[in-house]
């Protein structure tokens, strides 16, 4: 399984020695207390929310004419977030209904790249991204809805990397214990989380700290690596090389998460990356007070 889904032993040793040296540590996974994290300036970004420029406009279109941009789905996760903590496949989560009938992401996705395809001319490529969980049920669901009768190509991109779960290490455990927040708890729920946490303790000492984990079914032991990886991905199973070859004008792709309904291939948006001449552009959207997660700033400058 290991082989089959592409584990890079030797990185896998690596990574070993820096946990157990210490180079990798949960403590060291937040900024310096000295780091400076300062407000976005004008300068900063590129404000689309108002009228974007006719001719950014056509020089979008006229890419997307021309048969030069694919969409690129992230969808190899199990997503637990949106069914409650219970494994799922993400991008075939049923989370809404549109005209009676409850769609999925992948289904919408789809439906969004060919509402932006040329109305005269060939359907915008979409590669969806699989991983060792999700790639035969999308496989199974999209051959069963006929891609959803889409009429350009879908490609799926198995994941070719794949990691392999370790022990905690001790002091990885007391850090996200002791300094990390915790709720607290009643007197007898404290009790209870503090005899778990023993027990993991002594686990985690006996099994050996830094070891590999294997003492699951295998599926269970292994681990998606991230969204990182799913570049490499595209060479590594030839998705890439395929679609150069069906479609030798291919020089975009628009990358999004699954679950980023927002995102979509608009002509405005991609006239503005051209004419930025940068090889990536980012998409962000305005924050609220309740949002949680990233934000845009400058960090250290």
């Amino acid at each position: 399984m290991l082989k089959r889904l592409g584990f890079d032993h030797e990185q896998h040793e690596s990574i070993r020695v820096d946990l157990k040296l210490g180079r990798f540590r949960l403590a060291q996974n937040r900024l310096p207390a000295n780091t400076s994290i300062e407000d976005v300036e004008p300068s900063d970004f590129v404000d689309t929310r108002g009228l974007v420029s006719q001719d950014l406009i056509a020089a979008g279109q006229a890419v997307i004419n021309a048969s030069e941009i694919a969409v690129m789905t992230l969808a190899a996760g199990v997503g637990s977030r949106w069914t409650g903590g219970a494994g799922g496949v993400k991008g075939l989560h049923p989370f809404a209904q549109f005209e009676s009938k409850h769609r999925s992401f992948i289904e919408v996705h789809l439906a969004k790249s060919k509402k932006a395809s040329p109305t005269d001319g060939p359907a915008i490529p979409h590669v969806i991204t699989t991983g060792y969980m999700t790639h035969l049920p999308i496989e199974n669901d999209l051959k069963k809805h006929n891609n959803y009768d889409y009429a350009g190509r879908v490609y799926l991109s198995p994941g070719r990397c794949v990691g392999l779960r370790m022990i905690p290490m001790l002091r990885d455990l007391r850090f996200f214990w002791e300094e990390m927040p915790q709720q607290v708890l009643d007197q007898q729920q404290q009790k209870m989380r503090e005899s778990v946490r023993t027990a993991l303790t002594r686990w985690a000492q006996g099994s050996g700290e830094g070891s590999d984990y294997r003492e699951n079914m295998p599926m269970q032991c292994l681990h998606p690596v991230g969204h990182w990886y799913e570049i490499p991905n595209l060479l590594r199973n030839g998705v890439l090389h395929q679609m150069l070859r069906d479609r030798p004008p291919l020089k975009h792709v628009l990358l999004h998460n699954v679950d980023t309904l927002g995102a979509s291939v608009d002509p405005g948006l991609l006239g503005a990356h051209i004419e930025s001449g940068k090889t990536l552009s980012y998409e962000v959207i305005s924050r609220r007070l309740e949002d949680r997660g990233g934000g845009l700033a400058p960090v250290n400058g």
